[in-house]
Parts: structure tokens; C-alpha cells; sequence
């Protein structure tokens, strides 16, 4: 009730200023947050799905088209997505991809880029109605296991079961890679 009377608030606003004739428009997060599942709370160090599973609302003065596949989106596609909207070009150099179009980038990367003790990166890899999630320690202390663990978040949202061991050693090399490519911690 809250975010709808503050949304309300907002377009009151937007309305008043003239801004409400011809537009295009999302609300979202930039992050979830932990109120106690599995005796956590915060956000920052997590990529669990209560984090990285955020609200996202599009909206315009006009009806939007369909959106082909919304079982997969990160936060880096919702400007491309607006700027199609727009009617505009989406600059290459930009990570996310319009949720307009079908998925052409398949892989996804989650993490706090602090190296604060604890902290856990995640890869997503999107493709054909499979979502797969590989997550890891982004710091290790000596001789410390990596502690990595596998998801099908299609099947296993809550991430109760994890499939690290038997798992497809080439998905899980290509896994691993994409995380030492990307998992940058300063």
C-alpha cells in the first residue's frame, strides 16, 4: 500500500508538470534484501534470489508491446529496454539487451565488488527456459575451499538443492571461467 501511494505521489507530480503525454517509464530496485530467510539479513554479500529478485514495472501513455520472455532479466537491461521504447538505439557498448527482443546474451554476473570477508559472487546462464546459477566465495582466506555451489533456479528458486557435485563439467568449466572473467573485487 505504501509503494502504490508513493508511485501515486510520483506520477501526481509527473502529471502536474506535463511530463505524462508521451512517455515511456519503469520502477524497479537496485537490489532485494534479506529480512531473516536462513538467518540472514542485509544485502551485499548475498546472491540469493531473495536479493537479486527485485519489483520491475514498465509503463507509458501508451499500451507496450508484449515482452517475448520475461522468465529472465537483470537490472542492466531495463535502460536498453527504455530506450527501445523509446524507439531509440541502443548503444552496443551497453551490457543489458531490451526485454523487447529475444534473449541474445545469456550470461549474467552478480556480485559486490568489495572483498569484505564473506562476500559471495554469482554467474547466471539463461537459456531455452533453464536459468543456472553458479556462486562462489569472491575472497578466499589461505587455503580456504572457494565453497561453490550450482543452482537450477527454474526448478529450485529457494536453493535447496545443489547440484555442484555431478554436475556437467563442462557447463560448470564454462561457469568458472565466465566468474574469473568477471568477479572483480577491489
Amino acid at each position: 500500500l505504501q509503494a502504490d501511494a508513493i508511485i501515486g505521489q510520483i506520477m501526481e507530480k509527473l502529471g502536474k508538470k506535463g511530463y505524462l503525454r508521451d512517455y515511456v517509464g519503469a520502477f524497479t530496485a537496485d537490489h532485494g534484501q534479506m529480512l531473516g530467510e536462513d538467518g540472514r539479513f542485509g544485502h551485499g554479500r548475498f546472491v540469493t534470489e531473495d536479493i537479486l529478485r527485485v519489483p520491475l514495472l514498465f509503463f507509458g501513455s501508451k499500451p507496450l508491446p508484449s515482452f517475448p520472455d520475461t522468465n529472465f532479466a537483470t537490472l542492466w537491461d531495463v535502460a536498453p529496454t527504455l530506450v527501445d521504447l523509446a524507439g531509440l538505439d541502443i548503444p552496443s557498448s551497453w551490457q543489458g539487451q531490451s526485454l523487447l527482443r529475444k534473449r541474445t546474451k545469456f550470461w549474467s554476473y552478480h556480485l559486490s565488488p568489495s572483498a569484505r570477508e564473506g562476500n559471495r559472487g554469482a554467474v547466471v546462464y539463461y537459456d531455452q527456459g533453464r536459468i543456472l546459477k553458479y556462486s562462489r566465495l569472491l575472497a578466499a582466506e589461505g587455503n580456504q575451499p572457494r565453497l561453490e555451489q550450482v543452482f537450477d533456479l527454474a526448478s529450485d528458486p529457494e536453493e535447496k538443492n545443489d547440484l555442484i557435485k555431478g554436475f556437467d563439467r563442462v557447463i560448470l568449466k564454462q561457469m568458472r571461467s565466465q566468474a574469473d572473467e568477471h568477479f572483480v573485487v577491489y
